[in-house]
């Protein structure tokens, strides 16, 4: 929780349009919306079948349950590479 609070405060440091915000609560109520915004970010077309696949995985009476296995999936080979470096 610390190191969380401590990157989001040094948000100040970073330019304008060098990360996007997204909140849990955002997630959970337009998944969708903030995939698109996601995949916007990172220049990716948002494929309506990825966003139903992903969407999909986001289930808000489930939260408690980490999936990031499942959801990461729909990412091709060479989008898991960048995310996990």
């Amino acid at each position: 929780y610390r190191r969380l609070m401590r990157i989001r405060n040094e948000y100040a440091r970073l330019r304008p349009g060098s990360y996007v915000e997204i909140r849990h609560e955002d997630v959970l109520a337009t998944p969708e919306a903030v995939l698109v915004r996601i995949a916007g970010f990172v220049g990716l077309r948002a494929d309506k079948a990825w966003l139903k696949g992903a969407g999909s995985l986001i289930d808000a009476q489930k939260t408690s349950k980490s999936r990031p296995d499942a959801v990461l999936r729909h990412f091709g080979e060479k989008h898991l590479h960048l995310m996990r470096e």
